[in-house]
């Protein structure tokens, strides 16, 4: 959108903030903990971890709280909220690189 509208697209096309700055901490996070438990930096991988969990439950409550909350929606909000900050992060770094790209 950026590339289509320019820098002022969120007014252009009315679309609000979002969670990009929550996305990218709770990926982060979660990065931060699996190369911090590889380099045995313990306390930073847990602290990290804490980071994605708590990030992680506060995104699956966001979207799990509006109901109906059945058995099944609850767990398809859980798993879909576990994969849905590491690719919505994936898909802007890519939306970047390729306007970069393009000049």
């Amino acid at each position: 959108l950026r590339l289509r509208y320019g820098r002022r697209w969120r007014e252009v096309t009315g679309v609000h903030k979002g969670r990009r700055a929550r996305h990218l901490a709770v990926t982060g996070a979660g990065l931060l903990s699996v190369a911090a438990g590889a380099a045995r930096r313990r306390s930073v991988a847990r602290a990290a971890a804490a980071v994605w969990v708590a990030g992680t439950a506060e995104l699956a409550w966001a979207r799990i709280a509006p109901g109906p909350r059945t058995a099944d929606e609850v767990a398809t909000m859980v798993v879909t909220s576990v994969a849905l900050p590491p690719a919505a992060t994936w898909h802007w770094l890519r939306g970047w690189v390729g306007l970069a790209t393009r000049g």
